[in-house]
């Protein structure tokens, strides 16, 4: 309970006094139960639509209507627990048993390979406790990206405010994520670095604070774990840090004469809505039952989706684990590549490597090496604008560029300035699979300093 919210005093006055209290009572009763609730009382912690607690989660439909899901089923239950609530939360439908996760595919023209991915991921969402991966939904126009979004939404954690605009200000994309529980950006064309690292801890769960308005040093603490779904033309996630953190799944056009007014199309979704989360309910509940006895090895950061996806996979139909797994690791996998075909420093480093073994210098001689020929234009976010900022935006890519080959160490800083060296220790194969050409390790070059010419030239020359 707020106690700076109007409403609430409004609701305790008629309650406990059945009076008007003048602003002078109001503040003095604030200071009261101020004293008593933060001496007095027990702490509890509060979160958004669904919080998990003693082997069940509790999936808050509407307020005081609660679902308690558990690896014995489902079902209606008086809360036992609170929720926070705000005021954009719409309620939820009732639950019905009988229905298909499948169901949902009828509405979102996601790709046959991509079907059942999305499928798990939707589930695992309604996991509250572990990290779950950013849905970035691309397509060209007239694919329904924004409608699948809303479609997630509303499955999920259903608002008045279903759409949300991505703020550039640190403070307001924070506390606008702290009030939902499912965040969906529409039509994001590109995210910065600085947005990048926030969503990053959105993701994984993430402790952040501001100064409480009216006082010198009082903090506002926000504590989150949220799941994240945004759209747009083009995929809209570029860092690579973000990258690891998500899913990438492209719609497909809507054929036009499959296409419905939005009357109809979503009168015809919320018939079934209420079936589809039914059967999201009894799939999670099977999954819990799976869930203790998976054991995986070789996890990658999202390890704890990994696995719960792999149980909610076996839960929609057992045996389908692995190919859970094997959707996951490609998309992964596909993640590397549209890095290494976004990201321009990715493609200097690699244009840099492309005839040699090695790459020795300083950093300040690399970006200029880098940067020759590269047409970096000035809104481009994947190279830095400085020798300074190198090492940095070097360190984001390390690991996709050592799944092609390319390593690098940075060495302690001399006087002349800080030494780098790349080196290959694999073909450069995967980013030039259409490339006739692609160069063996024993073809190389060993190249110290900042000479940029090729070694066929060098030898034509001499």
């Amino acid at each position: 309970m707020n106690l700076r919210i109007s409403e609430t005093w409004s609701y305790i006055n008629k309650k406990l006094f059945s009076v008007i209290l003048s602003d002078k009572e109001i503040k003095e009763d604030i200071a009261l139960f101020r004293i008593v609730a933060i001496f007095e009382s027990p702490e509890i912690k509060l979160d958004v639509r669904i919080v998990e607690k003693d082997k069940s989660i509790y999936y808050e439909l509407e307020k005081g209507k609660v679902i308690e899901i558990n690896d014995k089923g489902w079902e209606i239950v008086k809360p036992p627990i609170l929720f926070r609530r705000y005021n954009h939360q719409a309620n939820q439908v009732m639950p019905q048993r009988g229905g298909n996760v499948t169901d949902i595919l009828k509405f979102i023209n996601i790709k046959d390979d991509d079907q059942f991915l999305f499928m798990v991921t939707l589930i695992a969402y309604f996991i509250p406790s572990i990290p779950r991966p950013l849905l970035d939904l691309s397509g060209e126009q007239g694919a329904g990206k924004t409608m699948a979004g809303k479609i997630i939404k509303k499955i999920v954690d259903p608002s008045i405010t279903e759409t949300l605009i991505m703020s550039k200000r640190k403070r307001e994309l924070i506390q606008v994520s702290a009030h939902h529980y499912l965040i969906l950006f529409d039509n994001i064309s590109n995210i910065s670095s600085t947005v990048s690292n926030i969503l990053c801890s959105i993701i994984t769960g993430g402790g952040f604070s501001k100064r409480q308005l009216r006082t010198d040093d009082n903090d506002v603490i926000y504590q989150m774990k949220r799941s994240i779904v945004l759209n747009g033309i083009t995929k809209s996630v570029y860092n690579p840090d973000l990258l690891d953190r998500s899913i990438l799944l492209r719609l497909e056009r809507i054929k036009p004469e499959l296409r419905k007014s939005e009357k109809d199309f979503w009168q015809e979704f919320e018939k079934v809505r209420p079936y589809i989360l039914g059967a999201i309910f009894s799939t999670l509940s099977k999954a819990m039952s799976i869930y203790p006895h998976v054991k995986l090895d070789g996890l990658s950061r999202m390890a704890d989706f990994s696995i719960w996806g792999y149980a909610i996979a076996e839960a929609l139909e057992e045996g389908k684990g692995k190919l859970f797994l094997e959707l996951y690791n490609k998309n992964k996998s596909h993640q590397t590549d549209e890095i290494l075909q976004e990201s321009t420093l990715a493609q200097a480093v690699i244009k840099l490597m492309f005839n040699r073994i090695s790459w020795k210098g300083y950093m300040n001689d690399a970006f200029k090496t880098l940067s020759k020929g590269m047409n970096v234009k000035s809104s481009d976010n994947t190279f830095p604008k400085s020798s300074n900022k190198l090492k940095k935006s070097l360190e984001l890519i390390r690991t996709t560029l050592s799944s092609i080959g390319i390593e690098f160490k940075i060495f302690k800083h001399e006087m002349k300035g800080t030494p780098i060296e790349f080196s290959i220790n694999k073909k450069i194969s995967s980013f030039y699979d259409n490339t006739s050409e692609v160069p063996s390790k024993e073809h190389l070059s060993n190249d110290k300093g900042f000479d940029d010419t090729d070694e066929n030239d060098k030898r034509e020359s001499a």
